[in-house]
């Protein structure tokens, strides 16, 4: 073989591994929109917080959350974390989220959710499924509660640290 059917070769095996990846993750996704375990979101959905207004006291909430199945994201729950109304949740997927109560508006509850720390392989998370997953049962958990509940998406600061060696 000379030095340009080896690169064709290696083209077009790069390209077929390639190819089978992308197919693997849209039908992975696909599944999973199906099941009603993930939704559509935003392309860098675990750089935005929820802000959620609801019926429900923290402790209704705390209830919903220890009633929540979160076996498909594999999290480890710490409640009323520093003292404070606010639920910690740690993943094994290299992921931290948070659940904090803020307070109340004139006439109901507000929480923060967002993700708090990710650990990133190529400037994306290693688990965007398991993330899209934890979201997806937080929220319908929360709506379960008080079907009524308002959700405003923002953008948080972000604190990177870069890692060289």
């Amino acid at each position: 073989m000379n030095s340009i059917t080896i690169t064709i070769t290696v083209l077009i095996i790069a390209g077929v591994i390639i190819y089978a990846r992308v197919t693997h993750r849209i039908d992975k996704a696909k599944k999973l929109k199906s099941e009603g375990k993930i939704i559509d979101r935003s392309r860098l959905f675990w750089e935005e917080e929820e802000i959620f207004e609801l019926d429900a006291p923290y402790e209704e909430v705390a209830e919903g959350v220890k009633q929540t199945d979160y076996s498909d994201c594999a999290v480890d729950i710490y409640y009323n974390i520093d003292g404070k109304k606010k639920i910690v949740f740690k993943s094994g997927y290299s992921w931290n989220a948070a659940l904090v109560y803020k307070g109340m508006s004139d006439t109901k509850h507000i929480y923060n959710l967002g993700f708090t720390a990710w650990e990133t392989r190529k400037g994306s998370p290693y688990d965007i499924f398991s993330m899209n997953i934890f979201m997806t049962q937080t929220e319908k958990m929360l709506l379960s509660l008080d079907p009524e509940t308002m959700v405003e998406t923002h953008r948080i600061q972000l604190n990177t640290k870069s890692k060289f060696f």
